[in-house]
């Protein structure tokens, strides 16, 4: 006897050089892309309002590097969870070796910024792992607040009011919750309503802030016109039928995001 089983195809190892590659290249397809896109638009977004003088082109470099592997990483361990990805497709390696790689390249800024950073991707894993009915809202809701932090400490412009980004992640995430919650009911008016009161709140804590400081409030004051006229937008002129296709969270969390880079560039 050979000691050959017949009929048995084994498939070959690819070396981690070769999963790497396709690991970034499939990532960039379809909708993981755009939301890799999108990551990077608010890390860049960020950066071009960060207060100071210019960081330089190496700390870009880094700060950029470093949002593509987080991005990519969290792209495909979301794509995992839902399923349009298969998990045996890519080693762990891959991705959890990004992640550290990242968090390294930020202790390269200082010892805040990487726990910044780990605290970023804590949060954010925590959600992909819980998050049941979320469209990924919440996320980006997180990602809107906390990526600032995380750059600004980068581009060494930390300001201390940067802090009050903490209470509005906690108010605006228990705000979209009760967005998402909207679709789920029947009558989801109330649910609306409370979302829209925490939105709301966010706004006026803000502006009341900025007029009790030296910060100048004209920024503020255009966030909350601009959140004003959404409410008026989502409760008098989107009808039944629209309900149907526009997600009731879906303007509250562009109401957020707005309320949030009102007050990055106030700073």
């Amino acid at each position: 006897m050979s000691g050959r089983r017949e009929g048995v195809t084994e498939t070959p190892h690819q070396p981690i050089a070769t999963q790497a590659t396709a690991f970034a290249r499939d990532a960039m397809g379809g909708r993981r892309g755009l939301a890799v896109l999108a990551g990077l638009a608010v890390v860049v977004g960020a950066g071009l309002i960060a207060p100071g003088h210019s960081p330089g082109i190496w700390v870009w470099v880094r700060v950029l590097a470093i949002a593509i592997l987080v991005s990519l990483s969290l792209s495909t361990i979301a794509a995992v969870r839902d399923g349009s990805w298969r998990s045996e497709a890519i080693s762990p390696v891959i991705i959890w070796g990004s992640l550290l790689l990242a968090l390294s390249f930020s202790l390269s800024f200082s010892v805040l910024t990487a726990t910044i950073a780990a605290i970023t991707l804590v949060l954010l894993l925590l959600h992909l792992s819980a998050a049941a009915n979320d469209n990924g809202t919440v996320f980006w809701a997180l990602v809107a607040t906390l990526v600032p932090l995380w750059v600004w400490s980068a581009f060494d412009a930390w300001d201390r009011w940067l802090l009050m980004l903490v209470p509005v992640a906690a108010i605006g995430i228990v705000s979209l919750e009760h967005g998402l919650r909207a679709d789920l009911v029947d009558d989801g008016s109330r649910e609306r309503l409370a979302a829209w009161i925490g939105v709301v709140a966010i706004g006026a804590i803000l502006l009341l802030t900025t007029l009790l400081t030296r910060i100048d409030a004209s920024w503020v004051i255009g966030g909350n016109v601009i959140v004003a006229a959404l409410v008026l937008i989502d409760t008098f002129m989107i009808g039944h039928v629209q309900r149907k296709r526009i997600p009731s969270v879906g303007l509250p969390v562009v109401a957020l995001v707005i309320l949030i880079f009102s007050w990055l560039i106030a700073l």
